[in-house]
């Protein structure tokens, strides 16, 4: 693998957004993170955040579109 790293990761649910313009990528983790996440009644899982994208420019930026997946704790039942 180059110019990445490969993560295991445990199964559960996630966030999961597609994000076409990559110049928004910074504008979209923080509405993700401030906004969305804290009005959904979701809380975040302890567990790695990541982008996932099939390509990466010569400068080392990613070529969209990219994901932006988010680790949520599962819902509690009453």
């Amino acid at each position: 693998m180059v110019g990445g790293e490969r993560l295991t990761l445990e199964a559960g649910e996630y966030a999961v957004v597609r994000v076409i313009d990559t110049a928004l990528l910074r504008d979209t983790w923080t509405w993700l993170l401030g906004h969305w996440l804290a009005n959904s009644g979701r809380r975040e899982k302890n567990a790695p955040e990541f982008e996932r994208f099939s390509s990466i420019s010569e400068t080392g930026a990613p070529i969209g579109p990219v994901e932006i997946w988010i680790p949520l704790e599962p819902f509690l039942s009453d």
